[in-house]
């Protein structure tokens, strides 16, 4: 094989950023920050340093606060020792020539009191979503959370807007809403998970409202260039959590696709999210031809 002849490890330009090649690096959970203070340790710089090689990393899901735990061992990007950690490790991946952009995440009903000092699972309605949870005594099944007052809903807002100041400051390239498979965003947006009736329930427009008001939040931090949007109708088909002839997740897809349309959804940011990472390609039909798009466009 000739390497000069690949398009994969050609550079790219992708928003304002310069790629040594087409090579992304999908987020994948590794559960090494097994610490008290969910601080990113020694191992996590030597992997990420290992793999910055590729011409953009996304980070393993990584928390927002404390209240958005749901896995044990993932990090967290909300306190000043977080910050320190992730910034040895986006310096080492700077020198090696590399970009790395931070995925931000919260868990909502798919989490364990355990995690949470006992307290129940924050999500938009108060339901038992049926899902494993990787707990520190193992996997453990989720139980009743509380459904989020329209107060948590802001706190929990501001708290993704944080985590986003926070990344810029440890010296990430760009960020990622984790807004896809089954965690916070999705709960909102899936109907059988989303049993509000008020701003933030009910219709597409509405269940759609918190990842919107989000993602203008951490447009205030960072420039539309630099922020990414995981999403897509991926379930895991356990629970509440499985697609139905209801889903309307790929209204999403389309209004934040790679293709950059004025979005339906989002009518308060026509204009300035300029372009848009998606790292969750639909590989099923009827969605097949969000994929053509996407090739033709690294071509």
């Amino acid at each position: 094989m000739n390497r000069d002849n690949q398009s994969l490890l050609k550079p790219i330009k992708l928003g304002d950023l310069d790629l040594r090649n087409r090579v992304i690096m999908a987020p994948l959970t590794r559960t090494r920050a097994r610490n008290a203070e969910h601080v990113p340790t020694d191992l996590m710089l030597e992997y990420y340093r290992q793999r910055a090689s590729a011409g953009l990393i996304f980070t393993e899901g990584t928390f927002v606060s404390d209240g958005a735990q749901g896995w044990y061992g993932a990090p967290g990007i909300y306190t000043e020792k977080q910050r320190k950690a992730w910034e040895r490790i986006t310096d080492a991946v700077h020198k090696e020539g590399g970009k790395i952009f931070v995925q931000l995440w919260h868990t909502g009903g798919v989490s364990s009191p355990e995690l949470r000092d006992g307290l129940p699972a924050l999500a938009p309605s108060a339901l038992d979503l049926g899902q494993q949870v990787h707990s520190i005594q193992g996997v453990v099944m989720s139980g009743l959370n509380r459904d989020m007052s329209i107060g948590d809903i802001k706190s929990t807002i501001a708290e993704f807007a944080y985590a986003a100041r926070i990344a810029k400051e440890a010296g990430f390239d760009g960020i990622q809403l984790q807004a896809g498979y089954i965690y916070l965003f999705q709960q909102f947006l899936h109907d059988l998970t989303n049993k509000r009736t008020d701003a933030y329930g009910g219709s597409i427009e509405n269940r759609a409202r918190f990842l919107f008001e989000t993602l203008e939040a951490v447009l205030e931090v960072w420039p539309s260039q630099r922020v990414s949007v995981k999403a897509g109708p991926m379930m895991n088909e356990h629970g509440l959590l499985r697609l139905y002839p209801g889903h309307t997740t790929e209204r999403i897809q389309q209004g934040l696709s790679l293709t950059v349309r004025p979005s339906t959804m989002g009518r308060r940011i026509q204009g300035r999210f300029e372009w848009h990472i998606n790292t969750w390609f639909p590989h099923t039909e009827p969605y097949g031809g969000l994929i053509k798009e996407s090739r033709q466009r690294i071509q």
